[in-house]
């Protein structure tokens, strides 16, 4: 009867959790709930408490009595744990202090002699976080007239508007100054102000309005505290729930042929090339960012190439455009790249066997997903970069999943052409081939001495034949101290201490006397705002790590804020007021969209589909927006459903080998976050890419089981 009870409570506890976990989002912080409000809450806690009780808690008690003592000590600890970074990272509000506020306007009729009347406009009452006070929200008296969501006293004065309400900390009041304006009288939570509104020239004038200092209701802390609780145990109990479920189901065993690339794999690939193309016609020939446009300036005139664009990729866009002298050229054969990844990745998890309805998913998320369908057709070195970290996991996975796979020889060649144009493809690309041959170690242990020696002639054949194309086309290598300028940038900032030789070589590099016009985010504000000195930075380049170690022992915290505030878009989902770069897809001053950058070098915009275009750069628009953003383009959601979903595949496996799979991309995030220069997605395109192809795939793949193949199958791709 005890062990029923101790049932009974935490069905009602975990019911309350998850109910006010959604209602603390729908119900107005600040005022006390409303008598429907809180019969509302109630019947939902124990709607969900009851559902809770009979179906969800029984089974998930069984599953973890399944493990042992430690297994279940694991589990509970390691889903709340999860559940509190996740509150921590997920763009969740928490409640703010709110107070009660009440706000008189009064328009007296007085007005300055040099003023033509005694107009009063109220324009609008705002909180600190942007919300607006509706007009209609204002209770009037006398004369008020509403113009374009204003209000507009001019007769019959005085006339008072009058507001009142829960509010956040601060308020501000715009009103309109010119001419015409009288004297306003304002009285803010029983304090009296007048203010003469008369101005010669006309001007908007905001007025703050502070929070009374007892304004804070008594009772914030102990919400604020439910709320967090609230959300943490939802999290963890989802989590507890989702993960025994996953970790524990069978899947049916498979009893078709396992599909071959020729027969499934151009199914698979139709949506990301339908979609790619709809997009490449509505932006045609291509998206061009300036640095779009400098490398196919360099790629058309064959000079004046310099390896800030890895040099391979701008000469093979070379080689393209004789072809077709257009960026489209470029981007087909991305697009075309693409699709046959993609196909072959959904074949892959086919052979490990995903049923179709799974490798469809799959295909659809990769295909209608608006990153893919605007970075594919955008000319930069990050997307053939993304597109071979892509085949280098699907390698990985078939070399974890698929028997015999690695006894073939093409798997250990297709290894080592994507490790080698890895490394082309950008200058960050070893960590990468670092990761593939980490994951292969841990695949393939009995086969050490073959990894090593793939790995030394990779590196080898890799960065001999990339001195080989610079010193052909005689182009310098790329300086590597230019990586260093956030961290010094963030010193000079902060006023770090320093001596003459190290303030002469920062100010050779660019001057002192605006702090390098520092921002954490990107070195762009001072690297490209004319007073850098690139030279300089040549000059200094095997001095600048130690002066930075010299600068970080004498004081480590800029060093620690550049590096937590430059990485917070590989780790924050929330972008509050984060700076993002997504596509190149920009606001001109006249409100249209463009997306190639104008210069003297750049080809023209001319969309095969303008109408469509319009709306579907409008779209892409749409989804970069603060509240949108997080879900589609920071790339911390898919490295984060990704690690979830792979730890869900290890458990129900028994086996570390699916974290192979993710070693590239996971050292190719911690380079990232020491090194990175800027918020740019394309920076994790191959963050989002592996995650698409596997996150989903991983949670309904079903337990490895040892079936045979009917006969004459094979698991070649």
């Amino acid at each position: 009867m005890e062990a029923k009870h101790r049932h009974i409570a935490l069905s009602l506890v975990l019911g309350a959790a998850g109910t006010w976990a959604v209602a603390s989002h729908q119900v107005p912080a600040g005022p006390p709930l409303t008598l429907g409000a809180t019969l509302g809450v109630l019947a939902g806690a124990l709607a969900l408490a009851a559902v809770l009780h009979r179906w969800v808690l029984p089974g998930t008690r069984s599953r973890l009595a399944m493990y042992s003592r430690s297994g279940r000590v694991f589990w509970l600890l390691g889903c709340t744990l999860l559940a509190w970074l996740l509150f921590r990272a997920l763009p969740l509000t928490s409640p703010k202090p709110q107070a009660f506020g009440s706000l008189t306007l009064t328009a007296t009729g007085k007005r300055n002699p040099q003023a033509v009347s005694a107009e009063v406009w109220v324009t609008g009452l705002s909180s600190a976080d942007g919300r607006e006070v509706p007009p209609d929200a204002w209770e009037r008296t006398g004369d008020w007239e509403l113009r374009e969501r204003a209000w507009l006293s001019h007769q019959n004065q005085p006339a008072t508007l009058r507001w009142q309400g829960w509010i956040p900390q601060p308020l501000t009041l715009e009103v309109v100054s010119h001419d015409y304006s009288g004297i306003l009288e304002y009285e803010w939570n029983g304090e009296r102000h007048e203010i003469d509104l008369y101005h010669p020239e006309g001007k908007r004038l905001r007025l703050e309005l502070p929070r009374a200092a007892n304004a804070p209701a008594p009772s914030h802390r102990v919400m604020r505290f439910i709320f967090h609780a609230s959300h943490v145990a939802a999290l963890a109990t989802f989590l507890l729930v989702t993960g025994l479920w996953l970790a524990s189901r069978q899947g049916e065993r498979r009893a078709e042929p396992r599909p071959t690339f020729l027969r499934e794999g151009p199914l698979y690939a139709l949506p990301s090339l339908v979609s790619g193309v709809v997009w490449l016609l509505a932006v045609f020939p291509a998206l061009m960012s300036p640095d779009s446009t400098d490398q196919w300036h360099q790629a058309i005139s064959g000079g004046h190439m310099h390896d800030a664009h890895p040099l391979l990729h701008t000469l093979l866009i070379r080689w393209l455009s004789q072809v077709w002298t257009t960026p489209a050229v470029v981007a087909t054969v991305q697009l075309l790249a693409f699709g046959a990844l993609v196909g072959w990745g959904c074949v892959s998890l086919r052979q490990a066997g995903l049923s179709r309805t799974g490798a469809w998913l799959t295909a659809l998320v990769l295909g209608l997903s608006p990153v893919n369908g605007t970075l594919i057709n955008t000319i930069w070195k990050d997307i053939p970069f993304s597109l071979t970290v892509l085949a280098l996991s699907i390698l990985l996975f078939r070399a974890a999943e698929l028997r015999d796979e690695t006894s073939r020889r093409g798997f250990w060649v297709s290894v080592a052409v994507f490790s080698i144009l890895t490394i082309h493809m950008r200058h960050n690309g070893a960590p990468v081939v670092l990761g593939t041959f980490m994951g292969l170690l841990l695949l393939e242990r009995h086969r050490w001495k073959r990894v090593a020696l793939l790995f030394v002639l990779v590196m080898s054949a890799a960065l001999g034949s990339r001195k080989l194309l610079l010193r052909a086309y005689d182009v310098p290598p790329v300086e590597s101290g230019i990586t260093l300028i956030g961290y010094l940038g963030a010193h000079v900032a902060a006023g770090t201490e320093l001596r003459d030789d190290e303030r002469a070589i920062l100010d050779d590099i660019h001057p002192l006397d605006d702090r390098w016009n520092y921002l954490c985010f990107t070195n762009v504000t001072t690297v490209f705002d004319g007073r850098f000195d690139m030279d300089a930075v040549r000059r200094y380049k095997d001095a600048l790590p130690g002066l930075l170690i010299e600068l970080t022992r004498r004081n480590y915290r800029p060093t620690l804020n550049h590096a937590t505030c430059a990485s917070s878009m590989l780790w924050k989902l929330s972008q509050g007021r984060d700076h993002l770069n997504g596509p190149a897809i920009w606001r001109r001053p006249t409100g249209e969209l463009a997306t190639i950058y104008e210069s003297p070098v750049s080809p023209k915009p001319a969309p095969v589909l303008p109408d469509l275009s319009k709306r579907m750069l409008d779209l892409a628009a749409k989804t970069m927006e603060p509240d949108l953003a997080w879900f589609f383009w920071r790339p911390a959601l898919p490295l984060y459903l990704a690690l979830l979903a792979c730890a869900v595949m290890c458990l129900r496996q028994r086996s570390w080998h699916p974290t192979a799979v993710l070693m590239p991309i996971l050292l190719h995030t911690l380079a990232l976050a020491l090194l990175i220069p800027s918020p740019d997605v394309r920076y994790q395109y191959p963050v989002i890419l592996v995650g698409q192809m596997f996150a989903l795939a991983w949670l309904l793949l079903p337990r490895q089981q040892e079936v045979q193949d009917p006969p004459g199958t094979s698991t070649a791709s």
